[in-house]
């Protein structure tokens, strides 16, 4: 109600022992379902078949679907009888490959899954804001290495719907277990359902499993255990409260002064105009007339900053802000009048251009118009973790990261690349730049480089041992290894084929293009194709040899071909 203060969001703590809804769920499953069915049809199958199936118990409707039920028991029981009767899954939940527990969800309210241990702070629904999820889990002892990954990932429509957005290395084990965490948003229009799952393709997960009936009666091991899990937030509702000016004498914040500061930030420096404030101002008495309390009041000036072309546009008006008549009828088009830039805007260029973001007080307070304290400045800024955003941009656009995600990768033939190892191959590229830009290293290094820069995850990948945890660091390879520079990376490999085989023309063109700054000129309309080829087992080799025939491919494949050729190992 109007003049009524919204109370504060409190933030709450929620903990779930997973062994609560998972044997539940996998126990009904497999009594009702599984064994429960394989009573049923069996019952009938062994009769004369004369009554029907109906008669022997419910589920089974005729005999078709009993030699199913009797075959789907066969083949899945008992692997749900090894889970049930583990007995860390009395005080935990295993991570299953195919059936059984294959995921571990995590929905906050309003949809609260049973087995929520709640706090004496009871809430219907999450209210939007940060939030923390965390999970204590550990890997069993005996299984692979390359198993010990968990991903967690976000899920907004069905049961295929998953948007990874972490993937971490698991240390602990069953007895010694692990958390971790990962702080999340939560929105009105965002997912509020996340995903534990071990990491893999899960379209392979029927043929894993099937290979490993065959050999072990019961499917895979489980190679993760989860013991609880836990979500707390809103957080930083404290916060919030703080941002609020301190409070007059009279009871009553200052409007005038609140909204001044905040605009002077939102227009990166720039003072407002006492007109303009004295609107902003009169918005907000205008909403205390009406009965709002200050914070809900000086939402709408707070709204009319943030939809002003001074926020949403950088404006350079520069230091010679006048021009004189004669001065303009001298002017000529081309070029262009150099603009003098203030020491605001030009903070305003240097941030949004390595930080992508304002510029903080430091950098507002600066005259970088003296080079040493540009200098200055620019390190500063590098070594902030906002310079990121440069990173990934300038990177991605520079070696044109985007074909990474032209194409499926079959995990068929590539089990290990699946979107983790994608995603860590990808931020490869990025962390090996940054590590140059901020450590003064020479661009000689992102050809010819002795050390890799790798986080667990990829170094199982590239065969590089005693490398554990999420974080990537450099790491010194062996004499004679391929790996080492942009081109002996997976991303840029990758890229240089079409998801199945590798193409040395397209790893040719994108060195020429990309790294060398001479790229080929492109294909000729009139290319053959071939025909002669179509159903040989032939070598690319073989292949592009026989482009090298014909007059109006060869001139371009003696430049592309042999760089192409040279990653092929």
């Amino acid at each position: 109600r109007a003049g009524e203060a919204k109370p504060p969001v409190k933030s709450i703590k929620q903990r779930r022992e997973v062994e609560l809804h998972a044997n539940a769920m996998v126990g009904g499953t497999y009594n009702g379902y599984f064994k429960e069915g394989h009573r049923v049809a069996k019952a009938y199958l062994d009769s004369d078949r004369t009554r029907p199936p109906a008669d022997f118990g419910k589920g089974i409707a005729d005999e078709q679907e009993a030699k199913f039920r009797v075959r789907a028991f066969e083949e899945n029981g008992p692997s749900f009888e090894r889970y049930l009767n583990d007995p860390l899954t009395k005080t935990g939940a295993y991570l299953t490959i195919y059936n059984v527990h294959t995921e571990e969800l995590i929905t906050l309210p309003p949809d609260q899954p049973s087995g929520w241990l709640k706090t004496k702070h009871e809430v219907e629904e999450a209210e939007s804001g940060e939030y923390v999820l965390r999970v204590r889990i550990g890997a069993v002892q005996g299984t692979p290495t390359e198993r010990h990954f968990v991903e967690l990932g976000s899920r907004q429509g069905g049961p295929d719907d998953f948007t990874l957005m972490k993937t971490f290395q698991i240390g602990g084990t069953t007895a010694a277990p692990q958390i971790i965490e990962l702080p999340v948003s939560i929105s009105a229009a965002g997912p509020r359902t996340f995903v534990l799952r071990e990491k893999r393709d899960v379209k392979l997960d029927h043929e894993l499993y099937t290979v490993a009936r065959k050999e072990t009666k019961v499917g895979p091991p489980s190679a993760l255990w989860i013991d609880w899990v836990e979500w707390e937030g809103p957080l930083g509702g404290a916060d919030v409260q703080a941002r609020i000016p301190p409070v007059l004498s009279s009871g009553e914040a200052d409007p005038r002064a609140v909204l001044e500061r905040f605009a002077a930030r939102a227009f990166r420096g720039k003072t407002p105009s006492a007109a303009y404030l004295d609107k902003l101002t009169a918005l907000h008495q205008a909403r205390i007339a009406a009965g709002d309390p200050f914070d809900q009041a000086i939402r709408e000036p707070l709204s009319a900053i943030l939809a002003s072309p001074g926020f949403l546009y950088i404006q350079e008006i520069g230091v010679n802000q006048t021009i004189s008549q004669a001065e303009k009828e001298n002017l000529s088009p081309s070029p262009p009048l150099a603009l003098s830039l203030s020491k605001a805007e030009l903070s305003s260029r240097l941030s949004y251009f390595l930080w992508s973001a304002p510029p903080d007080a430091p950098l507002l307070a600066a005259d970088l118009t003296d080079p040493d304290i540009l200098s200055r400045e620019v390190d500063r800024m590098l070594t902030s973790p906002k310079a990121d955003e440069f990173v990934r941009g300038f990177v991605h656009q520079w070696l044109h990261l985007d074909r990474l995600d032209f194409f499926q990768f079959d995990t068929k033939q590539f089990r290990d690349f699946d979107e983790s190892t994608k995603a860590a191959a990808r931020r490869e590229v990025y962390e090996t730049f940054a590590y140059l830009l901020r450590n003064g290293g020479s661009l000689s290094r992102l050809l010819k480089s002795d050390e890799v820069h790798v986080n667990g995850l990829l170094a199982t990948y590239y065969g590089i041992e005693g490398v554990s945890g999420d974080d990537f660091r450099p790491v010194k390879v062996t004499t004679g290894s391929p790996r080492g520079g942009l081109l002996g990376m997976a991303a840029v490999l990758a890229m240089g084929s079409n998801g199945e085989r590798t193409s040395p023309v397209e790893r040719g063109a994108w060195v020429l293009r990309y790294l060398l700054h001479n790229p080929p000129p492109p294909a000729p309309p009139n290319v053959p194709q071939l025909d002669r080829l179509n159903g040989k087992l032939i070598s690319p080799r073989e292949r592009l040899a026989a482009h090298m025939e014909e007059a109006q491919c060869a001139q371009c494949h003696r430049k592309i071909d042999p760089i192409g050729f040279g990653l092929e190992n």
